[in-house]
This record gives structure tokens, sequence and C-alpha cells, in this order.
């Protein structure tokens, strides 16, 4: 799992720098959602180069109660955290840009 973790904590940064614009939580909750959802199939890269195809598609396939949850959980927590912390990085970067 550390070699997954290479690739896949990329891509919540470089969403990161792409949607920096978007402002409603219920977007952002969308996106985190999709990502939970999807983290299985994208650990699923690298167990098909460990234990072939069939190993990387059985493997997935048994996570994806996780990936539900994990996709519920970030939808949850993105709704309820976006605004607070963005407020909190805005005053914090207000303060550092002076």
């Amino acid at each position: 799992w550390n070699i997954c973790y290479l690739y896949i904590w990329v891509i919540p940064v470089i969403l990161g720098i792409f949607l920096k614009h978007i402002k409603q939580s219920l977007v952002w909750a969308m996106v985190s959602a999709v990502y939970g959802l999807l983290f299985g199939a994208l650990c699923a890269i690298v167990d098909a180069f460990i234990g072939g195809i069939g190993y990387a598609v059985a493997k997935w396939a048994s996570g994806i109660p996780f990936d539900i949850a994990h996709c519920l959980g970030n939808f949850a927590m993105a709704l309820i955290l976006f605004n607070p912390l963005r407020e909190l990085l805005d005053r914090l970067w207000r303060k550092t840009a002076k």
C-alpha cells in the first residue's frame, strides 16, 4: 500500500490546485466522495503489477464496502469542515501575506 500512496495522495493536491476557485462546500463534498469511492480502484493499479489483473480485481472488489464507507465519510467531513477550514486558512494566508 505504500507504493500506491505515492501517487494517490498527489491527486487531491492536483485537484486542489485546479479547483481552488470553487468555494461551495457541496461541490468539494462531492469531489471528496468520488475520491473516496475510487480509492480502491486507484490502489488496484499497483496491485495489477504485483499480482496480476485477477489479483487486482479481486482485491478491489473485496474492498468495495470500505470504499463506500470512505465515500460517505469523505462527503460528510468535507461538508462539515470545508467552510470553517477555508475561513481559517484564508485568515492565516492574510496574516502571512502582510
